[in-house]
């Protein structure tokens, strides 16, 4: 679909990752600090197009190829401010402030920066997607840099909204169950983890939702089981994870079920086999 907009994928992460700071550091200095407040006329359908399937690789991408996504990301940004098209700009604007939290390094730009931006534009729209995701984006930078407490009520926030004033939000609303049911994991509140969790997977095996299911079954989530001492059951739902959604190279789900298998491992008493299963994974994570 790319190709035929004219869009060319790089051979490499590396050269991925390379024309990614040049749009980053492009955006910054120019187009990102122009005032946009929408287009004096509508974007063309060819335009609308290119972006749309700007936007679909970018989430495509977004859990197997980060660099990829990345780089997609940063054209999308460009593009979007180019046609004045507020929607795709603050889609844009959240996701590259994630991974700006995610690197941590702000040479190439602050994340909160980048968030205060995406919220002044999202005032000059009425759309509710619009500031669910905002305030998602935030949501899920917060938690990257482990103030999980504001990442959980940014992220409640955005998915209430994303269930109940959008249509075709559930990838949106997934993600931020994720960030949600780990937000909990990771702020040792077991009881209400206990409560969300069998809820959020029940509607996703209901709704055959591998994305969704996957996040109810493996990461920081595995703690809940474990901390019932019952590791046999954590154990299974790593399985379940992987075989309804097949682990790639570079792949999030990976990480997640690295994550899961260590944690049960650790559990158990078994420090090798824990340290073996990082040392057998880690390549995996890199492809």
């Amino acid at each position: 679909v790319l190709e035929s907009f004219g869009v060319a994928l790089p051979a490499s992460d590396l050269r991925a990752m390379v024309l990614a700071a040049k749009w980053q550091i492009q955006s910054r200095f120019t187009s990102f600090r122009r005032a946009v407040v929408g287009p004096r006329r509508p974007p063309t359908e060819e335009a609308t197009r290119r972006l749309e399937a700007l936007w679909t690789a970018v989430t495509g991408f977004s859990m197997v190829r980060p660099a990829y996504a990345f780089m997609l990301v940063g054209m999308h940004l460009d593009e979007s401010l180019r046609a004045g098209d507020i929607p795709g700009t603050l889609r844009a604007l959240g996701y590259r402030a994630v991974v700006e939290a995610s690197l941590g390094d702000e040479r190439l730009g602050s994340w909160e920066e980048t968030l205060c931006e995406a919220e002044q534009r999202a005032r000059k729209s009425a759309s509710p997607y619009d500031h669910a995701w905002v305030s998602g984006a935030r949501g899920a930078s917060l938690w990257l840099r482990a103030r999980w407490g504001e990442s959980l009520n940014e992220c409640e926030r955005a998915t209430a909204i994303f269930r109940g004033q959008c249509r075709g939000a559930a990838w949106e609303a997934a993600t931020g169950e994720r960030y949600i049911l780990s937000d909990l994991a990771l702020l040792g509140r077991l009881q209400d983890l206990s409560q969300r969790l069998p809820k959020v997977l029940r509607d996703a095996e209901d709704r055959d939702d591998l994305y969704a299911a996957e996040g109810c079954r493996v990461g920081h989530v595995s703690v809940l089981w474990l901390a019932q001492d019952r590791p046999s059951e954590a154990r299974q739902m790593a399985r379940e994870a992987a075989r309804s959604f097949p682990l790639q190279e570079g792949h999030m789900g990976c990480y997640h079920h690295l994550l899961s298998e260590a944690q049960i491992a650790l559990y158990e008493g078994d420090v090798d086999a824990a340290h073996e299963c990082v040392e057998a994974k880690w390549g995996s994570l890199h492809p």
